[in-house]
Protein backbone atom coordinates (compact mmCIF):
# COMPACT_ATOMS: atom_id res chain seq x y z
CA UNK A 1 0.00 0.00 0.00
CA UNK A 2 2.96 2.45 0.97
CA UNK A 3 4.32 1.40 -3.13
CA UNK A 4 0.72 2.19 -4.64
CA UNK A 5 0.90 5.62 -2.19
CA UNK A 6 4.11 6.58 -3.37
CA UNK A 7 2.91 5.70 -7.44
CA UNK A 8 0.11 7.81 -6.82
CA UNK A 9 1.95 10.70 -5.14
CA UNK A 10 4.53 10.74 -8.30
CA UNK A 11 1.63 10.61 -11.03
CA UNK A 12 -0.01 13.11 -9.28
CA UNK A 13 3.01 15.51 -9.18
CA UNK A 14 3.70 15.34 -12.69
CA UNK A 15 0.37 16.02 -13.40
CA UNK A 16 0.61 19.26 -11.53
CA UNK A 17 3.62 20.22 -12.93
CA UNK A 18 1.75 20.20 -16.46
CA UNK A 19 -0.97 22.12 -16.06
CA UNK A 20 -2.20 23.82 -12.95
CA UNK A 21 -5.53 25.59 -12.49
CA UNK A 22 -6.50 25.31 -8.95
CA UNK A 23 -2.92 26.90 -7.81
CA UNK A 24 -2.39 29.19 -10.02
CA UNK A 25 -1.59 33.26 -8.42
CA UNK A 26 -4.46 34.86 -10.46
CA UNK A 27 -7.14 33.15 -11.97
CA UNK A 28 -8.82 35.04 -14.82
CA UNK A 29 -12.01 34.14 -16.24
CA UNK A 30 -12.36 33.17 -19.92
CA UNK A 31 -16.14 33.39 -20.99
CA UNK A 32 -17.47 31.59 -24.12
CA UNK A 33 -18.41 34.69 -25.61
CA UNK A 34 -14.65 36.08 -25.25
CA UNK A 35 -13.52 33.07 -26.49
CA UNK A 36 -15.67 32.64 -29.44
CA UNK A 37 -15.08 36.49 -30.40
CA UNK A 38 -11.10 35.12 -30.55
CA UNK A 39 -12.30 32.53 -32.95
CA UNK A 40 -13.88 34.86 -34.85
CA UNK A 41 -10.87 37.07 -35.17
CA UNK A 42 -8.10 35.16 -35.85
CA UNK A 43 -8.83 31.17 -36.59
CA UNK A 44 -7.89 30.33 -40.12
CA UNK A 45 -11.38 28.58 -41.02
CA UNK A 46 -12.95 31.96 -40.64
CA UNK A 47 -10.56 33.85 -42.15
CA UNK A 48 -10.96 31.22 -45.33
CA UNK A 49 -14.70 31.88 -44.80
CA UNK A 50 -14.51 35.41 -45.73
CA UNK A 51 -12.27 34.82 -48.33
CA UNK A 52 -15.45 33.42 -50.06
CA UNK A 53 -17.25 36.63 -49.63
CA UNK A 54 -14.32 38.72 -51.31
CA UNK A 55 -13.93 36.49 -54.03
CA UNK A 56 -17.65 36.77 -54.82
CA UNK A 57 -17.73 40.48 -54.48
CA UNK A 58 -14.58 40.71 -57.25
CA UNK A 59 -16.74 38.34 -59.46
CA UNK A 60 -19.63 40.30 -59.26
CA UNK A 61 -17.30 43.72 -60.33
CA UNK A 62 -16.18 41.29 -63.09
CA UNK A 63 -19.63 40.95 -64.23
CA UNK A 64 -20.69 44.51 -63.79
CA UNK A 65 -17.87 45.36 -65.83
CA UNK A 66 -19.50 43.78 -68.96
CA UNK A 67 -21.38 47.05 -69.00
CA UNK A 68 -18.99 49.73 -69.21
CA UNK A 69 -19.00 51.90 -72.10
CA UNK A 70 -16.90 50.92 -74.97
CA UNK A 71 -15.10 53.89 -76.60
CA UNK A 72 -13.09 52.57 -79.88
CA UNK A 73 -12.58 54.30 -83.26
CA UNK A 74 -11.92 52.99 -86.36
CA UNK A 75 -8.85 55.01 -88.48
CA UNK A 76 -7.62 54.28 -92.00
CA UNK A 77 -5.91 56.15 -94.54
CA UNK A 78 -4.73 55.57 -97.81
CA UNK A 79 -2.73 57.44 -100.30
CA UNK A 80 -0.36 56.34 -103.39
CA UNK A 81 1.08 57.68 -106.15
CA UNK A 82 0.10 61.08 -105.24
CA UNK A 83 -3.69 60.31 -105.13
CA UNK A 84 -5.65 60.71 -101.87
CA UNK A 85 -7.73 57.36 -102.19
CA UNK A 86 -9.54 57.55 -99.14
CA UNK A 87 -9.43 58.75 -95.39
CA UNK A 88 -11.64 57.69 -92.32
CA UNK A 89 -11.85 58.51 -88.75
CA UNK A 90 -14.74 56.97 -86.81
CA UNK A 91 -14.87 57.23 -82.81
CA UNK A 92 -17.60 55.27 -81.76
CA UNK A 93 -19.25 55.36 -78.01
CA UNK A 94 -21.33 52.52 -76.90
CA UNK A 95 -23.13 52.28 -73.64
CA UNK A 96 -24.90 48.48 -73.03
CA UNK A 97 -27.78 49.26 -70.53
CA UNK A 98 -29.43 45.99 -68.29
CA UNK A 99 -32.38 45.40 -70.24
CA UNK A 100 -30.44 44.10 -73.24
CA UNK A 101 -30.52 47.78 -75.45
CA UNK A 102 -27.16 49.29 -76.30
CA UNK A 103 -27.00 53.31 -76.71
CA UNK A 104 -23.89 54.69 -79.42
CA UNK A 105 -23.07 57.73 -80.55
CA UNK A 106 -20.66 58.67 -82.71
CA UNK A 107 -18.81 61.28 -85.24
CA UNK A 108 -17.10 60.74 -88.66
CA UNK A 109 -14.73 62.60 -90.92
CA UNK A 110 -14.65 60.54 -94.43
CA UNK A 111 -13.20 61.77 -97.66
CA UNK A 112 -11.02 61.04 -100.78
CA UNK A 113 -10.77 60.37 -104.22
CA UNK A 114 -12.09 56.78 -103.85
CA UNK A 115 -14.63 57.20 -101.14
CA UNK A 116 -17.19 53.93 -100.63
CA UNK A 117 -20.47 55.03 -101.97
CA UNK A 118 -22.30 53.81 -99.02
CA UNK A 119 -20.19 56.20 -96.59
CA UNK A 120 -21.10 59.76 -96.03
CA UNK A 121 -18.57 62.18 -96.94
CA UNK A 122 -17.48 64.90 -95.12
CA UNK A 123 -18.27 65.20 -91.13
CA UNK A 124 -21.33 63.70 -89.83
CA UNK A 125 -22.75 62.73 -86.59
CA UNK A 126 -24.92 60.19 -85.19
CA UNK A 127 -27.07 58.83 -82.45
CA UNK A 128 -29.20 55.44 -82.50
CA UNK A 129 -29.91 52.58 -80.40
CA UNK A 130 -29.39 48.48 -81.21
CA UNK A 131 -32.28 46.29 -79.85
CA UNK A 132 -32.31 42.54 -80.20
CA UNK A 133 -36.17 41.62 -81.03
CA UNK A 134 -35.45 37.25 -80.40
CA UNK A 135 -32.29 35.95 -79.27
CA UNK A 136 -30.99 38.54 -76.68
CA UNK A 137 -34.34 39.80 -75.85
CA UNK A 138 -35.13 38.77 -72.28
CA UNK A 139 -31.05 37.41 -71.72
CA UNK A 140 -27.86 37.78 -73.26
CA UNK A 141 -24.84 36.19 -71.65
CA UNK A 142 -23.88 39.49 -70.44
CA UNK A 143 -27.10 39.62 -67.99
CA UNK A 144 -27.17 36.21 -67.45
CA UNK A 145 -23.43 36.87 -65.88
CA UNK A 146 -24.47 39.21 -64.20
CA UNK A 147 -27.19 38.04 -62.34
CA UNK A 148 -25.16 35.08 -61.52
CA UNK A 149 -22.59 37.05 -60.10
CA UNK A 150 -25.46 38.38 -57.93
CA UNK A 151 -26.65 35.15 -56.86
CA UNK A 152 -22.89 33.74 -55.99
CA UNK A 153 -22.03 36.82 -53.53
CA UNK A 154 -25.79 35.93 -52.03
CA UNK A 155 -24.75 32.45 -51.97
CA UNK A 156 -21.36 32.57 -50.95
CA UNK A 157 -22.43 34.78 -47.92
CA UNK A 158 -24.37 31.28 -46.72
CA UNK A 159 -21.47 29.53 -47.44
CA UNK A 160 -19.91 31.99 -44.64
CA UNK A 161 -22.48 31.62 -42.59
CA UNK A 162 -22.31 27.70 -43.02
CA UNK A 163 -18.52 27.41 -42.43
CA UNK A 164 -18.87 29.69 -39.34
CA UNK A 165 -21.70 27.33 -38.08
CA UNK A 166 -19.38 24.17 -38.22
CA UNK A 167 -16.33 26.10 -36.58
CA UNK A 168 -18.17 27.57 -33.40
CA UNK A 169 -20.12 24.27 -32.71
CA UNK A 170 -16.63 22.49 -32.37
CA UNK A 171 -15.12 25.72 -30.60
CA UNK A 172 -18.53 25.97 -28.38
CA UNK A 173 -18.14 21.89 -27.90
CA UNK A 174 -14.37 22.40 -26.79
CA UNK A 175 -15.07 24.77 -24.54
CA UNK A 176 -17.90 22.99 -22.38
CA UNK A 177 -15.87 20.22 -22.59
CA UNK A 178 -13.33 21.83 -20.70
CA UNK A 179 -15.09 23.89 -18.58
CA UNK A 180 -16.99 20.16 -17.46
CA UNK A 181 -13.94 18.54 -17.23
CA UNK A 182 -12.28 21.56 -14.58
CA UNK A 183 -15.96 21.72 -12.88
CA UNK A 184 -15.49 17.77 -12.29
CA UNK A 185 -11.72 18.12 -11.19
CA UNK A 186 -12.70 20.72 -8.66
CA UNK A 187 -15.52 18.57 -7.32
CA UNK A 188 -12.76 16.12 -6.89
CA UNK A 189 -10.12 18.23 -5.53
CA UNK A 190 -13.26 18.91 -3.15
CA UNK A 191 -13.75 15.59 -2.17
CA UNK A 192 -9.65 14.97 -1.71
CA UNK A 193 -9.75 17.48 0.92
CA UNK A 194 -12.87 16.68 2.78
CA UNK A 195 -11.33 13.15 2.77
CA UNK A 196 -8.56 14.19 4.33
CA UNK A 197 -9.74 15.85 7.19
CA UNK A 198 -11.92 13.26 7.59
CA UNK A 199 -8.59 10.89 8.14
CA UNK A 200 -7.17 13.54 9.84
CA UNK A 201 -10.05 13.45 12.48
CA UNK A 202 -9.75 9.64 12.26
CA UNK A 203 -6.76 9.52 13.29
CA UNK A 204 -6.56 11.32 16.16
CA UNK A 205 -9.90 9.57 17.47
CA UNK A 206 -7.64 6.48 16.94
CA UNK A 207 -4.90 7.81 19.25
CA UNK A 208 -7.75 8.59 21.37
CA UNK A 209 -8.75 5.23 21.90
CA UNK A 210 -12.10 5.81 20.10
CA UNK A 211 -11.50 4.15 16.63
CA UNK A 212 -10.08 1.03 15.67
CA UNK A 213 -6.86 0.82 13.16
CA UNK A 214 -9.40 -0.71 10.59
CA UNK A 215 -11.07 2.62 10.44
CA UNK A 216 -7.83 4.50 9.53
CA UNK A 217 -7.38 2.38 6.83
CA UNK A 218 -10.74 2.50 5.76
CA UNK A 219 -9.97 6.53 5.41
CA UNK A 220 -6.47 6.25 4.03
CA UNK A 221 -7.77 4.35 1.06
CA UNK A 222 -10.88 6.78 0.80
CA UNK A 223 -8.67 8.95 0.05
CA UNK A 224 -6.58 7.45 -1.80
CA UNK A 225 -9.38 6.88 -4.15
CA UNK A 226 -10.40 9.75 -4.38
CA UNK A 227 -6.68 11.29 -4.93
CA UNK A 228 -6.82 8.68 -8.35
CA UNK A 229 -10.33 9.99 -9.12
CA UNK A 230 -8.70 13.84 -8.66
CA UNK A 231 -5.87 12.59 -10.85
CA UNK A 232 -8.18 10.90 -13.75
CA UNK A 233 -10.35 14.35 -13.23
CA UNK A 234 -6.77 16.14 -13.99
CA UNK A 235 -6.14 14.51 -17.30
CA UNK A 236 -9.12 15.13 -18.67
CA UNK A 237 -9.03 18.66 -17.73
CA UNK A 238 -5.55 18.81 -19.69
CA UNK A 239 -6.56 16.93 -22.60
CA UNK A 240 -9.37 19.64 -23.10
CA UNK A 241 -7.92 22.12 -22.41
CA UNK A 242 -5.07 21.29 -25.18
CA UNK A 243 -8.57 20.66 -27.69
CA UNK A 244 -9.50 23.96 -26.91
CA UNK A 245 -6.04 25.81 -27.52
CA UNK A 246 -6.36 24.29 -30.94
CA UNK A 247 -9.21 26.91 -31.74
CA UNK A 248 -7.25 29.96 -30.25
CA UNK A 249 -5.04 32.19 -32.93
CA UNK A 250 -3.50 35.12 -32.69
CA UNK A 251 -2.97 37.78 -35.25
CA UNK A 252 -0.79 36.58 -38.34
CA UNK A 253 -1.54 33.35 -38.49
CA UNK A 254 0.34 32.62 -34.94
CA UNK A 255 -1.09 29.79 -32.83
CA UNK A 256 -1.87 31.10 -29.12
CA UNK A 257 -0.74 30.07 -26.00
CA UNK A 258 -3.06 28.34 -23.93
CA UNK A 259 -2.48 30.49 -20.39
CA UNK A 260 -2.25 28.29 -17.33
CA UNK A 261 -4.68 30.95 -15.02
CA UNK A 262 -7.63 30.64 -17.46
CA UNK A 263 -10.60 29.31 -15.59
CA UNK A 264 -14.03 28.76 -17.85
CA UNK A 265 -17.46 30.58 -16.55
CA UNK A 266 -18.75 27.76 -14.48
CA UNK A 267 -21.19 30.24 -13.31
CA UNK A 268 -24.04 29.14 -16.19
CA UNK A 269 -24.05 25.72 -15.49
CA UNK A 270 -26.37 26.97 -12.18
CA UNK A 271 -28.55 28.90 -14.95
CA UNK A 272 -31.93 28.04 -15.97
CA UNK A 273 -32.30 27.35 -19.60
CA UNK A 274 -36.15 27.63 -21.25
CA UNK A 275 -35.90 24.57 -23.53
CA UNK A 276 -37.29 25.49 -27.25
CA UNK A 277 -40.28 23.55 -28.79
CA UNK A 278 -39.21 21.03 -31.71
CA UNK A 279 -41.67 22.40 -33.89
CA UNK A 280 -40.23 26.61 -33.78
CA UNK A 281 -36.52 24.86 -33.71
CA UNK A 282 -37.51 23.08 -37.18
CA UNK A 283 -39.52 26.55 -38.21
CA UNK A 284 -36.68 28.57 -37.81
CA UNK A 285 -34.37 25.99 -39.12
CA UNK A 286 -35.98 26.07 -42.95
CA UNK A 287 -35.89 29.67 -42.82
CA UNK A 288 -32.41 30.88 -41.54
CA UNK A 289 -30.42 27.63 -42.09
CA UNK A 290 -27.86 28.56 -44.43
CA UNK A 291 -27.81 24.99 -46.29
CA UNK A 292 -30.66 25.39 -47.12
CA UNK A 293 -30.07 28.89 -48.44
CA UNK A 294 -27.59 27.85 -50.42
CA UNK A 295 -29.21 25.08 -52.42
CA UNK A 296 -32.78 27.65 -52.82
CA UNK A 297 -29.53 30.11 -54.58
CA UNK A 298 -27.98 27.20 -56.64
CA UNK A 299 -31.21 26.85 -58.02
CA UNK A 300 -32.32 30.40 -58.95
CA UNK A 301 -28.40 30.43 -60.55
CA UNK A 302 -29.56 27.32 -62.93
CA UNK A 303 -32.93 29.08 -63.57
CA UNK A 304 -31.15 31.91 -64.92
CA UNK A 305 -28.82 29.57 -67.30
CA UNK A 306 -32.28 27.53 -68.33
CA UNK A 307 -33.28 31.24 -69.77
CA UNK A 308 -30.22 31.55 -71.65
CA UNK A 309 -30.37 28.72 -72.87
CA UNK A 310 -33.46 28.93 -73.97
CA UNK A 311 -32.98 32.70 -75.62
CA UNK A 312 -30.16 30.73 -77.53
CA UNK A 313 -32.32 28.58 -79.30
CA UNK A 314 -34.40 31.81 -81.01
CA UNK A 315 -33.44 33.11 -84.53
CA UNK A 316 -31.42 36.49 -84.27
CA UNK A 317 -33.18 39.44 -85.02
CA UNK A 318 -32.09 42.89 -84.23
CA UNK A 319 -33.20 46.38 -84.91
CA UNK A 320 -30.53 48.88 -85.15
CA UNK A 321 -31.82 53.00 -85.74
CA UNK A 322 -29.81 56.05 -85.87
CA UNK A 323 -30.70 59.96 -85.91
CA UNK A 324 -28.14 61.02 -88.49
CA UNK A 325 -26.87 64.90 -89.53
CA UNK A 326 -24.21 66.99 -90.86
CA UNK A 327 -21.47 68.55 -88.63
CA UNK A 328 -20.71 66.95 -85.20
CA UNK A 329 -24.35 67.57 -83.54
CA UNK A 330 -26.45 64.80 -83.63
CA UNK A 331 -29.36 66.45 -82.41
CA UNK A 332 -29.29 69.62 -84.80
CA UNK A 333 -31.57 70.64 -86.51
CA UNK A 334 -34.43 68.79 -84.18
CA UNK A 335 -38.29 68.78 -85.67
CA UNK A 336 -40.89 67.06 -86.98
CA UNK A 337 -39.18 65.97 -90.22
CA UNK A 338 -36.13 64.43 -88.13
CA UNK A 339 -37.06 60.91 -88.36
CA UNK A 340 -37.98 60.87 -92.02
CA UNK A 341 -34.80 63.01 -92.78
CA UNK A 342 -32.65 60.50 -90.64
Amino acid sequence: MAFQKYILTLLTFILFSQHSFSQADKQVTLTPEAFIQQVKLYHPIAKQANILVDKAAAELLSAKGGFDPVLHTDASRKTFDGKNYYYYTNPELKIPTPIGIDIKTGIENNGGNFLNPEISAGKTSYFGLEIPLAKGLMMDKRRAVLQQAKIFQNQSEQERLAVLNDLLFAAYTDYWQWAGAFQLYSIYSKFVAVANNRLRLVRIAYINGDRATIDTIEAFTQVQNYQLQQSEALLKLNNAALDLSNQLWQAGNIPAQFPSQYVPDTIQFTMTVVPQLAEEFIKQSTIQNPEIKTYQLKLNSLEVERKLKFQSLLPSLNFTANLLNKNYYALKGLDAALLQNN
